[in-house]
């Protein structure tokens, strides 16, 4: 009798067991990981190949808050870079990129806002994946993806992450069309008074000199960003439910 009992109960708890779980699954969606990026500990640097020079420069990160269920990979978050921070260590290249290229005045943020994070994690903690989201640029939002690497180590991350910007593409005007007027009033709105005073005359001068040699300013329509981040992870509780205990009365 207590055989056929106890076999009528393991049998009911396999049969339990799966809604239990599909029920403590769905319960834990609502539990997420999340990562809060650290803005004093993140570098965001870009390069934009030309022919005569390759400008280098950085940008600042405002805030970065990253929701991930750990069940399915969907994330939500925003990773909000300030436009107006961007420093190549030049000012009238600064000014022109600011107020003609990327108008900060009216798109003061880039904004990466998160979807979905899919990687693999190897067992010294080290990580490779992808994040997948929205990039909104100069009032446009665009879909990308990015590939991190970097390791985890307890609840802190490390992530580094490189990817290309098809600024011209996603509709920015580019440093090789640029019109005089355009950068005399990109100019105009700099802190620099020696850049604003003489550098007018060299805008206007600016179409003839484009063909002496051709292509003398030409800049790439692509920018490489890389960006190297730390960040606090907070883990999602781990919840009862999922640990699916049968327990048989004794007799």
């Amino acid at each position: 009798m207590f055989k056929l009992y106890f076999l009528t109960v393991a049998v009911a708890a396999l049969l339990v067991q799966p809604v239990r779980i599909a029920n403590a699954e769905s319960s834990a969606q609502v539990q997420d990981d999340v990562v809060e990026l650290d803005p004093a500990h993140t570098d965001i640097d870009f390069m934009l190949p030309g022919y005569l020079h390759t400008t280098h420069g950085r940008l600042t990160l405002k805030d970065g808050t990253i929701r991930i269920d750990p069940a399915t990979g969907k994330a939500t978050g925003e990773v909000v870079i300030d436009a107006a921070s961007e420093d190549s260590s030049e000012d009238l290249r600064d000014a022109i990129t600011k107020h003609a290229v990327l108008e900060v005045d009216r798109n003061p943020e880039i904004t990466f806002t998160i979807q979905r994070i899919q990687g693999v994690r190897g067992a010294q903690g080290d990580f490779y994946g992808q994040i997948a989201g929205l990039m909104q640029l100069h009032g446009e939002v665009h879909p990308i993806t990015v590939w991190a690497r970097g390791p985890l180590i307890g609840d802190q991350l490390t992530a580094t992450c490189d990817f290309l910007v098809p600024y011209t593409e996603w509709g920015l005007d580019s440093p090789n069309v640029l019109s005089p007027t355009q950068i005399i009033n990109s100019i105009r709105r700099s802190n620099s008074g020696f850049i604003t005073k003489i550098f007018p005359i060299f805008a206007y001068m600016l179409p003839a000199l484009r063909k002496i040699p051709p292509d003398l300013f030409w800049v790439s329509d692509l920018v490489d960003v890389k960006v190297e981040t730390s960040g606090h992870i907070i883990w999602a509780p781990q919840p009862e439910a999922r640990k699916v205990t049968v327990i048989v009365p004794q007799h």
